[in-house]
């Protein structure tokens, strides 16, 4: 079941979903063949509950929005990358667990 608390990104919504928010965003670059994303992807579910408020969560497949992941040179899924302001902050590819990945967050929050 999708969250409702995450965002689906495309080439059409990424600017303004993304790059128009003065605050965090993390975005999911995914792909539905990978058996990685699909771990990584209820670990970002928990996240959009976690960070409620505080960051806003997006998920992009890399199939469907081929200019978004051109754009940001994603080479490997899944990828998180950490917006703020409209620049990255952060990216990380690969698994990771769940605090690993909570921890990737919090170093850039100014809680």
């Amino acid at each position: 079941m999708p969250n409702e608390k995450i965002i689906i990104l495309n080439d059409a919504n990424f600017d303004r979903e993304v790059l128009g928010r003065a605050t965090n965003v993390l975005v999911q670059f995914w792909a539905p063949w990978s058996p990685p994303c699909r771990l990584v992807s209820p670990m970002v579910d928990a996240l959009a509950d976690e960070f409620s408020g505080k960051v806003v969560m997006g998920r992009l497949n890399v199939e469907v929005s081929l200019r978004v992941t051109e754009q940001y040179q994603v080479r490997g899924v899944p990828t998180l990358i950490l917006f703020k302001n409209g620049g990255i902050v952060d990216r990380k590819t690969g698994v990771a667990n769940q605090s690993a990945l909570s921890n990737f967050i919090y170093r850039h929050l100014e809680l």
